[in-house]
Formats: C-alpha cells, sequence, structure tokens
C-alpha cells in the first residue's frame, strides 16, 4: 500500500491544470468525487495524514477498507 506521503507527493507532481487529462481523477474544478476530494486534499494541502483524510472521506480510521482501496486507485 502507498504511504500517505508517497502519494502526496504524486499529487504535488501532477500539477492541478494538467489534471483535467487523466480521466481517474477527473475535473480539477469541481471535485464530485472521493478520488477528487482526495487528490485535491493531498495536492492542497489542506489533508496532512491518513487518519485526516480518512475521518474526513469516510468517518472512519485509516485501516478503514474502503480507505485503503481509494489509496491504491490513485496510486495506480
Amino acid at each position: 500500500m502507498p504511504s500517505f506521503e508517497e502519494l502526496a507527493d504524486l499529487a504535488n507532481l501532477v500539477q492541478p491544470n494538467k489534471i483535467k487529462n487523466l480521466e481517474l481523477v477527473g475535473s480539477a474544478d469541481k471535485p464530485v468525487n472521493k478520488m477528487d476530494i482526495f487528490y485535491h486534499g493531498l495536492a492542497d494541502q489542506t489533508l496532512t495524514n491518513d487518519r485526516e483524510a480518512a475521518q474526513q472521506l469516510y468517518e472512519s480510521g485509516p485501516n478503514y477498507p474502503a480507505y485503503y482501496k481509494l489509496k491504491e486507485r490513485l496510486y495506480e
């Protein structure tokens, strides 16, 4: 499983203006799903760790299976 830090580094690598070309992440202008919200939280640094991200996205902890899957999908 990718670490939170690895995902944050990748989100910062792919700038928001280039994200429009990635279908997986979606629109940079208006986050509409958990993947978009997670990506933008990483890129904007409004999400700073796994616990905070899992709480905001799933109202759960970082070991929640859906959060784990979301991290895997974003990393891919």
